[in-house]
């Protein structure tokens, strides 16, 4: 990490910067095509001298002028990891400044060729859903929107690194909606069941999934791995059950005018997306339920 390296006009106010760098030189002067195009030069001028100066435009001047563009565009570029997103900087007098919020993120697909492995650096690139261009279209990828670190120094971990803290950061964020929306279901009057509607279902969603995983056991007898199907059901119905009171509970807020529109739509679109998933597992259950019966003495 080199601190100061990315352009701090483009952090906003309370984000906080984690991770900074340059690319690596190399992956923009490729120094193994330059190596080749004077070999080349060498070659062809000894053999062909009279076209030296035809050589020497082909295999230096144009060649070294790439390196040159290299050089200014690896001095252009930075990238940054805040608690927030990922972001890269490129470019002098067309600037380039993209970034994707870490909840965006789809996969972190790391590039690396042979001459990159040899100099130790590899591209990262964040796929995002918003984004429909091939990466193998670096320019047009970054155009549209994507996040293209080309020549990360230590791809691997850094890309880890990257992957770990965007994990943590869609997990702190998915804490913090639950927190909302049992603060909002409180304001609303909306019963809470406990200590929560909002909480009580991963907690139930969980213990239906553990039970289940326990109750397939070796050793169980049929009548015992029934038993614990049968209880099972029951306990992701009641779950079911309660989110279904909580989207009622959430509809009388909205007529009663306690619930924001906002608020109302991104916490039962929440509900609705744990009642189809307890929904699957109740299914499933069932169809468990049914086979265990069947083949029960």
């Amino acid at each position: 990490m080199r601190p100061g390296t990315f352009p701090r006009e483009h952090i906003a106010a309370g984000e906080n910067v984690i991770y900074e760098t340059k690319p690596s030189v190399w992956a923009f002067i490729r120094p193994i095509r330059f190596a080749i195009s004077i070999v080349l030069f060498v070659i062809l001028t000894a053999a062909v001298p009279f076209l030296a100066y035809i050589f020497a435009l082909l295999f230096v001047v144009i060649p070294g002028i790439r390196v040159i563009l290299g050089l200014i565009g690896w001095w252009a570029s930075s990238y940054a990891l805040t608690d927030k997103r990922a972001l890269m900087f490129a470019g002098i007098l067309s600037r380039d400044t993209v970034d994707c919020a870490h909840d965006k993120i789809q996969q972190a697909t790391l590039r690396q060729g042979i001459v990159d492995r040899i100099f130790g650096f590899g591209s990262i690139i964040f796929q995002t859903a918003g984004v429909t261009v091939a990466p193998r279209k670096r320019r047009q990828f970054v155009r549209a929107g994507g996040v293209y670190w080309m020549g990360v120094k230590d791809p691997v971990n850094t890309r880890r690194f990257v992957q770990e803290v965007a994990e943590q950061s869609k997990r702190q964020q998915k804490i913090q909606e639950f927190q909302d929306m049992a603060t909002v279901l409180r304001q609303s009057g909306t019963p809470l069941m406990g200590q929560g509607a909002g909480a009580s279902m991963p907690t139930a969603a969980q213990r239906s999934m553990s039970t289940a995983v326990g109750a397939s056991g070796a050793g169980d007898s049929g009548v015992g791995w029934v038993g614990r199907l049968e209880a099972n059901i029951q306990e992701i119905e009641r779950a079911i059950g309660q989110q279904k009171a909580v989207l009622l509970g959430l509809d009388e807020g909205l007529v009663a005018g306690r619930i924001e529109n906002a608020m109302y739509n991104q916490i039962s679109r929440a509900r609705s997306n744990e009642i189809a998933d307890l929904q699957k597992q109740l299914d499933e259950r069932k169809a468990e339920l049914s086979r265990a019966q069947r083949g029960a003495p």
